[in-house]
């Protein structure tokens, strides 16, 4: 039982937004092509600024209790797309490592 009936507690200000206080918050570098690397994912800044803009800066990165992801410039939330990692290329051919006019053992 509460030692008294009276709530001390003082109200919450209706100006903070708890989601964003309460997310996990990162750092991370934007690539020259506007990339953003965050748990092994990739993810595409969308904006109609060049892209010297937000190359090379650093942004801001939050995930909330859902698992959503945002990004963070200067205080204003950027747009961003997920995109798929490229494969590896394998080599289509073996590079001979000895020299043309050489044969082995000499």
């Amino acid at each position: 039982m509460p030692g008294s009936d009276i709530d001390f507690h003082r109200p919450l200000d209706a100006t903070l937004d708890l989601d964003f206080l309460f997310s996990i918050h990162d750092f991370r570098k934007i690539t020259a092509t506007l990339q953003i690397h965050y748990a092994g994912r990739v993810y595409q800044i969308v904006t109609n600024h060049p892209a010297y803009y937000y190359a090379r800066q650093e942004v801001l990165i939050t995930r909330d209790y859902t698992g959503s992801i945002s990004a963070w410039f200067d205080g204003h939330l950027l747009t961003l797309k997920e995109i798929e990692k490229r494969p590896k290329q394998e080599l289509l051919y073996r590079p001979n490592r000895l020299k043309p006019n050489r044969s082995p053992g000499l």
